[in-house]
């Protein structure tokens, strides 16, 4: 996991299971001995002064009960800054990530929705997120809700106070959205409730599945936005574009 001289490295992070940060704690200590740690406000800024970095960003995906016992307990432990990313649909509530929750039904209601259902929604959802979410609606009105004592609990979302409980210092909080982009009243829906909840507008942006588009770059800068997480897997190098920044999957045995 050594790259060029100089280069950062943005490493992506979430709860979907038990063994999910099970090498945590050493995979800090290896990004350690190459880079130092920082918020992805400060690639940024190195990117835009073209200055070369070698850091490495510690990115959390979503705001799980699990990241914030396991990642974040650790991270606030050893005062290593980290960038949480929040997509306001989910905080607080019993509900999951499109791909998920349709998992989740397809488990908990298996006589009613069946292994050809949950393959043909699943494709769904990378092509029309927006129909697999008013999909997901309807289940909850005809198959019944989430059986949540069913499943891991931990991979549900925590509440806004445990958010606000984080120090300034070590978190910088971006947004995360499905699939609004392409709607600008309900992007700036989301945009001005987050700000409510948290008293600050995030500065980074994320989208869970896809790549953006032009025009959908174009409305995200309006909002004044610095940059966005993309999903390519590369370093990053003062050349990198500060709204399709790459990502780094380290493997489980670093």
């Amino acid at each position: 996991m050594i790259f060029g001289p100089k280069n950062s490295v943005i490493v992506p992070y979430d709860y979907l299971g038990p063994e999910s940060f099970q090498d945590f704690e050493s995979q800090l200590e290896a990004i350690k001995e190459h880079y130092r740690f920082a918020k992805l406000g400060q690639i940024i800024d190195c990117i835009e002064k073209r200055k070369r970095q070698g850091f490495a960003a510690i990115v959390l995906e979503n705001p799980r009960k699990g990241v914030f016992l396991q990642a974040i307990k650790v991270l606030t432990s050893l005062e290593i800054p980290f960038t949480l990313f929040i997509d306001p649909d989910y905080v607080g509530l019993n509900r999951l990530p499109l791909k998920e929750e349709l998992e989740a039904y397809a488990s908990s209601y298996p006589e009613k929705f069946t292994k050809s259902d949950l393959k043909h929604w699943l494709e769904v959802s990378r092509s029309h997120p927006g129909s697999a979410d008013a999909f997901l609606k309807e289940c909850r009105k005809t198959l019944g809700p989430l059986r949540v004592d069913e499943m891991d609990s931990l991979r549900f979302f925590t509440t806004w106070g445990k958010i606000l409980d984080l120090s300034p210092d070590l978190v910088e909080v971006g947004l995360s959205v499905k699939h609004e982009i392409s709607s600008r009243q309900q992007l700036e829906e989301k945009i001005v409730f987050t700000e409510k909840q948290l008293k600050m507008r995030p500065q980074i942006f994320r989208t869970s599945e896809m790549e953006l588009e032009t025009k959908e770059l174009d409305l995200i800068k309006s909002f004044g936005f610095r940059g966005a997480l993309g999903h390519q897997v590369s370093e990053v190098t003062k050349d990198s574009p500060v709204f399709n920044l790459p990502i780094w999957k380290l493997s489980p045995s670093l």
